[in-house]
């Protein structure tokens, strides 16, 4: 039984290792690294972007948790508010992105989960898409699914941030648009956020 084992131990080691690596960068500006991969069953990449910023984490945490200024600095959003639980670590946040024309604009509900390590002061925020919490609104599209992650790192030169997303984008939409939007998109989000933690 030893050498299956062995055999089986093997395999998930090197399937694991596999999907550790199959990120690929993308873009690489003024320290902020965009990577995507493909997501099976899906046209549009997932995307993980990385950054360090001078701040602490609970003023990452703070401009994540005020909903109601994304419309202000987060790119292309036209409309964003705090459905529920306003300054804890577990909120919901309505959130309607500008699509360029013609293709109509995209709306979402995203539930937020975070947790704060007491040990390594690491804080960990959750995202899943919860379409079904408003009604839907003529002329937009609602996005019917979305998983992501934010963590966010003390480390020695500063506050490492990883921003990680998957979404459909609902409706029609060309999957060489959805996914230029997975490159440029969380680019612009962390060059507005940076400038915003200034």
């Amino acid at each position: 039984m030893k050498p299956m084992y062995t055999i089986i131990i093997l395999f998930l080691y090197s399937f694991y290792s596999f999907e550790l690596q199959a990120w690929d960068i993308v873009k690489s500006e003024n320290g902020i690294q965009v990577f995507t991969r493909d997501v099976a069953g899906s046209n549009l990449k997932e995307f993980k972007a990385i950054m360090t910023v001078d701040v602490e984490p609970d003023r990452v945490l703070s401009l994540l948790q005020d909903g109601n200024s994304m419309s202000i600095w987060w790119p292309d959003c036209i409309e964003s508010k705090v459905l529920s639980g306003s300054g804890t670590l577990d909120w919901k946040v309505y959130f309607m992105t500008k699509v360029p024309f013609p293709l109509e604009n995209r709306d979402t509900i995203n539930h937020f989960m975070a947790k704060k390590d007491s040990n390594s002061k690491v804080i960990s925020i959750q995202i899943k898409g919860i379409p079904e919490t408003v009604p839907t609104k003529s002329g937009v599209v609602r996005i019917p699914k979305l998983t992501g992650s934010w963590t966010i790192s003390p480390k020695e030169t500063g506050t490492e941030i990883i921003y990680q997303l998957h979404a459909d984008p609902g409706g029609s939409i060309p999957a060489f648009v959805a996914n230029s939007t997975v490159v440029d998109g969380p680019l612009k989000t962390f060059q507005a956020m940076k400038q915003k933690l200034k």
